[in-house]
This record gives structure tokens, sequence and C-alpha cells, in this order.
């Protein structure tokens, strides 16, 4: 019997099957690095599939969901510094879109008030089940759409983020710009 031969198969195998179990749950996804340049605002286009998380930190500064970094289905966008790799694409991480109608969370559904934070005016949205947005402040109309974790009113998009019995919305392009939605009876 020759050791050698049969030592390196067995090395081999092993080595195979270690490889194929160490997989993380992520495996099926793409990594992408984006880099807030010079502290500024920057969008790295890439199809998301609205499944992002941040894998790996590159900056001194800090990166929070929502405030320095976030997504949508066309790519990640970073802010202040925040500099990371970041896994994009589906996988079994589905605990977002958990009881949802077409792809909008159940919690998100229906009719909602508020206030926005920084001049205090009132603010009216409802959402459809088919992710159809009508929202009402400052005197006016709005109409778009909810995807995801993002929503489209005109020309502005907003961060959505489940709070409670309702949810906070924050203007990507002044994450100053919040406003917190409860639930209408």
């Amino acid at each position: 019997m020759n050791y050698s031969k049969v030592s390196f198969k067995v090395v081999f195998i092993a080595g195979a099957v270690l490889f194929l179990f160490q997989q993380p749950v992520w495996a099926n996804q793409r990594h992408v690095t984006c880099n807030s340049r010079d502290n500024n605002y920057n969008y790295c286009r890439v199809d998301t599939e609205n499944q992002v998380r941040l894998s790996r930190k590159l900056s001194s500064h800090d990166c929070v969901e929502g405030q320095t970094w976030g997504y949508d289905n066309h790519g990640v966008w970073v802010d202040r510094g925040c500099r990371a790799e970041f896994a994009v694409g589906r996988s079994g991480y589905s605990d977002y879109n958990q009881n949802t109608y077409g792809g909008v969370p159940a919690w998100a559904v229906g009719n909602f008030r508020g206030q926005n934070e920084r001049d205090h005016t009132p603010a009216a949205i409802s959402i459809s089940r088919s992710g159809d947005v009508t929202a009402t402040w400052a005197g006016q109309q709005h109409t778009g759409y909810f995807e995801s974790r993002n929503m489209r009113l005109g020309n502005l998009d907003f961060i959505v983020k489940q709070r409670g019995n309702g949810f906070e919305t924050i203007l990507r392009s002044d994450h100053g710009n919040r406003v917190f939605f409860q639930r209408v009876q």
C-alpha cells in the first residue's frame, strides 16, 4: 500500500469537506466595497436584490445603517467617512421580509400619522399592500412607492425603519430630516 497516495487523498477529501462546511450563510453573495470620499455621500451601483449586510468596516469612522450607510435595489450608499465591504444578494437571511404582502412588510401597510422632528410639521401617510404610497405634509399631497426598506415620494428617497407600532422615515439626502409615524386606528 502506498501511504503517500492514500495520505494525499485523505487530506484532499478532508480539505474539500471542510471547505464546503465552512461556507457562511451569505456564501452565495457578492461583496462590494463602498467608500465615503472626503467624508461625502457616495453611491456604489450594484444589484443588491434588496439583501445587504455590512461584512467588514474598513474605516476609522462609524458605519451605522441608516445613518452612515444604507442601500436600495440598485446600490449601496455611504456617508460621513464610512468605508466598508458589504455582502450583497439573496441568501437564507430573510428575517426582514417575514409577513409580507408582495414584498411590503405587514407592519408598513395601513394609515399612519407623524410629525417632522426638525420643523414639527404634521404628516400623514398611507401605504397599500401593493406598495403604493400617498403622503401629505406641509399642505401638499405626494405619491410614490414603498419597496423593502425604502420609500420614494416624488424625487425624494427615504430609508424606512420599523419602530414599535409604526416606523421612522429618514430622508437619504438629509439624515436629520426624520419623521416617526404611528399607526392610526
